[in-house]
């Protein structure tokens, strides 16, 4: 019985701690810095994990292959374009389409 009354006493709990927190202008504005530190610490920790995984895989790749991947101030080749050839099932569906449409007409006929 008194299990449905948990979440609403929770959330009367919770609502008029939200509602203190708000009007109580000192604590917005150390919520605010405090969010703050929290947004640079984890930008400054991607960057940092970011850097360490790339190292890790360049020497992984490096390990494996036995090649150093140019680093990315050298300039890069430019590929070429191949040239774009229909496929060759293309004229075999087609003469496909023209046999059916053949016996279309002679069994009209």
């Amino acid at each position: 019985m008194a299990i449905p009354l948990i979440p609403f006493v929770a959330g009367a709990v919770i609502g008029g701690l939200a509602t203190y927190l708000y009007r109580d202008e000192k604590i917005r504005d150390d919520v605010k810095r405090t969010a703050g530190n929290v947004a640079d610490k984890v930008k400054d920790t991607a960057g940092t994990v970011s850097d360490k995984v790339t190292d890790g895989y360049d020497s992984l790749k490096e390990r494996f292959t036995g090649k150093e991947e140019p680093s990315a101030a050298a300039p890069k080749k430019k590929a070429a374009k191949k040239k774009v050839t229909k496929k060759k099932t293309s004229k075999k569906k087609a003469a496909a389409k023209a046999k059916a449409a053949e016996k279309k007409e002679e069994a009209a006929e």
